[in-house]
């Protein structure tokens, strides 16, 4: 009678069972996972469901060591991190390395989107066709979605009622296309992380941040401020914000044991469904955001008219010709690109 017989000849069916039905990988699988969320945030929410279900399927051999609010680094710093295993998994705003992921910048550009869900359809569909395969090289993308179009939060008594009035104002920009789409209104593009946007507000080092309105609610903003709470004025433009992601090294992704590379592809990636699920969440918190932030009596939402944002729109078309021809050096067809995201946001708006 072999060892695993004459264990089992003890056991009653329920254990035979449960001992049979061990993962494979009952050794403790420790992911350290940076990100920029408050545990509060709806969208860390959708997050937390999404591991608890990983962590479920490897019957808890898996374990997310999370760092909230940048503790383990801030977004500039983590694909360094990541590719030498400080850390093993973080969240990522793709414009905060512009040029470690040139062909991302698409869904920044001006006007390309209007809806978190639109500009995340395009991701999931581009990515699935290979078109981001030069800016994802060595890393394994767990999942990507765009954040809703953000707003200009500006902290200054200058009343603010037309586009004249951004020009020479230092706002913090959202990537190079925002800067772009910043500097053709005539204010001056700062770039700074989203960690360091509380900072900047309070030093006067930028009298505004280009931001999503929900972001701002649950973003830590300077000395225990949320970072709504350092601004007045919400001038209302729609500004495509960046695309973001979750991401492992390739290397350290291929080291996992086989079901939990397939928990994590199953529960983060598959059919873009967390990511679907958190855009169209991020829309929903945006649209309610913006009503309650309009009725504080603390905030003025400030909305330019139909011929002024015509006449920024016509400003900011040669911003495309711009992107595409920095893309094309290397080797991505940008006007390509750009019409496909077009083509699919138009399905979803």
């Amino acid at each position: 009678m072999t060892l695993v017989a004459r264990m089992l000849g003890g056991m009653t069916l329920a254990t035979i069972i449960s001992f049979l039905t061990i993962s494979p990988t009952a050794a403790q699988t420790d992911i350290k996972f940076s990100n920029v969320f408050l545990p509060s945030s709806s969208t860390w929410k959708i997050i937390e469901k999404h591991l608890n279900q990983v962590v479920s399927d490897t019957h808890d051999s898996v374990k997310f060591d999370v760092g909230f609010d940048n503790k383990f680094g801030k977004v500039t710093e983590v694909v360094e991190k990541v590719e030498s295993n400080e850390i093993q998994m973080a969240y990522i705003v793709f414009s905060s390395k512009p040029s470690r992921f040139p062909s991302l910048g698409v869904i920044e550009l001006p006007l390309i989107r209007r809806t978190a869900i639109a500009g995340t359809k395009a991701l999931c569909e581009l990515e699935a066709e290979g078109d981001f395969k030069h800016d994802f090289t060595g890393l394994k993308m767990l999942a990507e979605w765009a954040l809703p179009t953000y707003a200009i939060l500006v902290d200054s008594k200058k009343p603010i009622s037309g586009p004249s009035d951004l020009r020479g104002l230092r706002i913090r920009a959202p990537g190079p296309t925002g800067g772009r789409a910043l500097q053709k209104m005539g204010a001056v593009p700062v770039n700074l992380s989203v960690g360091d946007m509380g900072k900047g507000l309070a030093s006067g080092l930028v009298q505004g941040v280009t931001y999503g309105l929900y972001a701002s609610m649950v973003q830590s903003g300077f000395e225990g401020k949320m970072l709504i709470d350092q601004v007045t004025q919400i001038i209302d433009l729609g500004i495509s914000g960046p695309a973001v992601g979750i991401f492992m090294s390739e290397t350290y992704f291929n080291s996992l044991a086989p079901d939990v590379q397939q928990a994590l592809e199953r529960h983060l990636h598959s059919d873009c469904a967390m990511a679907t699920e958190i855009a169209t969440d991020r829309d929903v918190q945006e649209d309610l955001t913006k009503a309650a932030l309009a009725k504080d009596g603390k905030h003025t939402v400030i909305t330019f008219d139909k011929a002024d944002i015509n006449t920024l729109h016509d400003g900011l078309s040669d911003v495309y010709d711009e992107w595409a021809a920095s893309i094309a050096s290397k080797g991505v067809d940008g006007k390509a690109m750009i019409e496909k995201v077009r083509s699919i946001a138009a399905k979803y708006e």
